[in-house]
């Protein structure tokens, strides 16, 4: 490591406060060196189908258990959910049907009542509006 004068030269970031706050430093490259460093240590973590085939090949519940826990768990959830929706649609779609049938039979009704009274008014009979 060089000593403590190789420690004293690396830059820190300290906090002095007494609150839980997580703090974090960020240090912004000055020379092209630096910057080329920080690009090249920059590693990118692939998944290809041989790793999907390994991890289906290999699968053990007991190695990772709170994850496939926790999947499980909110599979679940997603079903029981998608099942609720499901039935409210239902629900929403037939109090719909009941209300557009309601609509029809009154149109129906005051259709029939205005063409009793037209008919009424031509016969000469009075009717409701007319003159008896």
């Amino acid at each position: 490591l060089g000593g403590p004068d190789a420690l004293a030269a690396r830059p820190v970031v300290r906090c002095a406060c007494t609150h839980l706050t997580h703090f974090a430093g960020v240090s912004i490259p000055t020379t092209s060196e630096e910057l080329l460093d920080q690009i090249t240590a920059v590693t990118i973590n692939t998944f290809s189908l041989d790793d999907f085939a390994d991890a289906i090949g290999h699968f053990s519940y007991a190695d990772n258990k709170h994850i496939y826990d926790l999947v499980f768990a909110l599979s679940a959830a997603k079903a029981v959910l998608l099942l609720c929706a499901a039935f409210w649609d239902l629900y929403a779609a037939h109090r719909r049907r009941r209300a557009m049938e309601a609509a029809v039979v009154t149109a129906m009704q005051t259709r029939s009542a205005a063409r009793a009274d037209r008919d009424s008014l031509r016969a000469g009979d009075g009717g409701v509006g007319g003159v008896g």
